[in-house]
């Protein structure tokens, strides 16, 4: 059967996570810029599938401690022979979740074996040849930044960013310009069950309809442990504070939004911009966090002030260990001299303050662990990751070099489990400590800042009172 129009389908497979980790559902953003390319540029049917968020509610207990979440093959099914779709593009966020992707790959050959399929994401764009080789049912991968490129590719018209049997071309280029982008197909999405479930990247917002934004890419930190700069690039390249202020406003209007989480790797490494999107919000009665880490180089008071009177409750500071050694081997650009007193700043103005942490790097001692936890305790809450050698970040090809992964299962590559055989320090001794330490802190909180507790946390346990000791958990 020919069709006039053509019929696309965008997929968010299942997902497989710790049971004891509190399931977050975002808006898929990367899928909703590419939707709103097709949206814009074509007359296409475009469908957005969800299938971790639209079966945020079925879980499947798996072994060692992990469930998956998301509709069951039959409802896919149903999905697919419903929209009868003509090209199916499916993401691949993390490496950890390639098994549950070609899940889906396969199911929408099972459905129709002459449906265009293709995936994308972090994982394929780092190694295209071993996902094409491992998994036949895919027909092309889309590599690097997907928005125009998936455009081009139904077209017929990809010149570079592709893999598959007849063309093997990296990507060469980024968007330069982010203003030209459409902003993400929301209408798209069921955006009333991510309204309802209200768990984002920081999964205890503090107003009731929240929402994500994202208003810049790339990241010029080199950190080893890291895989995003390898696939959005070392060169920052950010939306105009005008253009930002556009989508909040179109936010507001047409979904109610009363809470923005910023997910950018580095919103703030611009001072001027930031400051100008912030200035912007200012009398909008919004909330705002900063859910996805601060470089902590880039603020100053006077930033943090103009924050608070926009209406920023917390701040997740990037820091990463309290070891200054730690971070020489990990290459992160931290002046531990600062954080101090920004912290101390952003308590006077009201704000919580959140730390990252992330351990375990090849050469950290206990005593470098040790440091991390004594420096951490200045923060109202934090999350201690234990480094996870992720495929296509500088670490995994160090750790294989030397032969210090214990577990080379992609699905099970996270960051609350230690993988990493550090002679100085045993994965075994490195994930006691930090539950150690964490259950400690936690509790610490509790006991010295009840209020504050209260206020992060009971919207959280009023809703889901059996989860609340994953509150005690490795979360944000």
């Amino acid at each position: 059967m020919v069709r006039d129009n053509k019929r696309v389908m965008l997929v968010v497979p299942p997902r497989t996570i710790l049971d004891s980790s509190v399931k977050r559902c975002c808006t898929p953003i990367g899928l909703g810029y590419i939707a709103g390319v097709l949206q814009e540029k074509t007359n296409y049917d475009i469908y957005i599938l969800d299938c971790y968020a639209e079966g945020y509610r079925n879980e499947k207990q798996k072994d060692d401690g992990y469930i998956k979440v998301g509709l069951d093959k039959k409802d896919i099914v149903r999905k697919i022979e419903d929209f009868q779709p003509d090209y199916v593009g499916v993401t691949c966020g993390f490496t950890s979740e390639i098994k549950n992707v070609m899940d889906v790959c396969r199911i929408v050959k099972e459905v129709d074996n002459n449906i265009n399929l293709t995936v994308g994401g972090l994982h394929p764009s780092n190694y295209p040849k071993e996902t094409y080789d491992m998994y036949p049912e895919i027909d092309s991968i889309i590599l690097g930044e997907g928005d125009y490129r998936y455009l081009d590719y139904i077209n017929g018209d990809l010149k570079d960013g592709i893999y598959n049997s007849k063309k093997h071309v990296p990507f060469t280029s980024v968007i330069e310009d982010m203003n030209t982008l459409p902003f993400p197909a929301r209408n798209l999405m069921n955006m009333d069950i991510y309204l309802k479930i209200n768990r984002h990247i920081s999964p205890y917002p503090k107003r009731e309809r929240t929402e994500q934004i994202l208003t810049s890419r790339g990241c010029p930190g080199k950190c080893v442990f890291c895989t995003s700069s390898r696939f959005w690039g070392h060169h920052f390249r950010a939306r105009s504070p005008d253009n930002v202020l556009k989508e909040m406003h179109q936010l507001i209007d047409n979904y109610g939004i009363q809470e923005f989480q910023f997910t950018d790797d580095t919103m703030t490494l611009d001072r001027k911009r930031a400051m100008s999107i912030f200035q912007g919000m200012e009398g909008l009665d919004l909330s705002f966090c900063m859910a996805n880490g601060v470089f902590v180089n880039s603020l100053n008071e006077e930033m943090m002030t103009q924050m608070a009177k926009s209406g920023c409750y917390q701040i997740t500071f990037s820091v990463e260990s309290g070891s200054k050694d730690s971070l020489k081997r990990m290459r992160k650009n931290v002046n531990l001299d600062r954080v101090k007193p920004l912290v101390k700043h952003a308590k006077n103005l009201g704000i919580s303050c959140h730390g990252t942490f992330v351990l375990g790097i090849p050469g950290d001692t206990e005593e470098d662990i040790m440091k991390s936890f004594k420096f951490a305790r200045m923060f109202d809450s934090v999350s201690f990751f234990e480094v996870s050698p992720l495929p296509g970040s500088e670490l995994y090809d160090i750790c294989i070099e030397k032969d210090m992964l214990k577990d080379l299962s992609f699905d099970k590559l996270d960051f609350k489990n230690a993988k990493v055989e550090n002679p100085q320090l045993s994965s075994e001794k490195l994930d006691l400590m930090i539950r150690k330490e964490n259950n400690k802190y936690v509790k610490r909180f509790l006991v010295k800042h009840p209020i504050k507790f209260y206020k992060k946390y009971n919207r959280f346990i009023k809703e889901n009172p059996k989860e609340f000791l994953k509150i005690f958990g490795r979360v944000t």
